[in-house]
């Protein structure tokens, strides 16, 4: 799954880079929880690429809930 994910992330746009990927299960849920790292000119875009990429996931599977979580970089 992380590669597909990385996959996906690297299609909307190579300027992000994802990091701290992990799935957690607690019972019948399941998640997947990443952190991605762009730029801070980026930062601004942060509620359509993460609606995009789980839109993405979404498509491959249903299975998980999604966290993204953002951090900026110079």
């Amino acid at each position: 799954m992380r590669i597909a994910v990385e996959e996906i992330i690297r299609e909307i746009d190579s300027g992000i880079n994802m990091h701290d990927f992990r799935i957690l299960r607690a019972g019948e849920k399941k998640e997947i929880v990443f952190d991605l790292e762009m730029p801070y000119a980026m930062m601004k875009r942060r509620g359509e690429i993460r609606a995009e990429v789980k839109k993405e996931i979404a498509a491959l599977t249903s299975d998980y809930d999604v966290t993204i979580r953002f951090d900026g970089v110079d």
